[in-house]
């Protein structure tokens, strides 16, 4: 994973639990990167980013589906804060259009960032329901 989802975790933690509450996380991680020290462009293990994901759920005592959904929406304004606004708000002006877009984020970060993979996704309609549709998703990472 890329520093920034790092950093956003971090940034989620912080703001909702606080420091101190961060650092035991990465205690129990065994974090080896400093608070505040996530370099966005730098590309971690995803085993650090999920031992973080585990050791939150731990010590916040909540489930880490809960969290991570947590983390999704902290997402969006995390990118905002970051002055990505444009870019987010340029890949469509609906949720069908913005989810049928959601590769080109990824097609920049490849142009700029080249260590690692990205996950590719795609978009059809759900032929049983004209209101749904069905986000599809490949990693060539393990787990995807």
């Amino acid at each position: 994973m890329y520093g920034w989802i790092n950093q956003c975790l971090e940034d989620l933690v912080t703001k909702n639990f606080g420091g101190e509450e961060w650092e035991r996380i990465r205690e129990e991680a065994g974090c080896y990167v400093q608070s505040g020290e996530f370099i966005r462009s730098v590309h971690y293990s995803d085993a650090l980013t999920v031992g973080l994901v585990v050791a939150a759920s731990k010590v916040l005592q909540q489930p880490a589906e809960v969290l991570l959904e947590e983390f999704g929406v902290h997402f969006v304004d995390f990118l905002e804060q970051k002055g990505y606004s444009g870019p987010i708000r340029g890949q469509g002006s609906t949720l069908r259009e913005w989810i049928s877009n959601i590769n080109e984020p990824h097609r920049l970060l490849r142009s700029r960032f080249v260590q690692g993979s990205l996950p590719e996704f795609w978009t059809e309609e759900d032929p049983n329901d004209p209101d749904c549709i069905l986000l599809h998703y490949y990693s060539t990472r393990e787990g995807g």
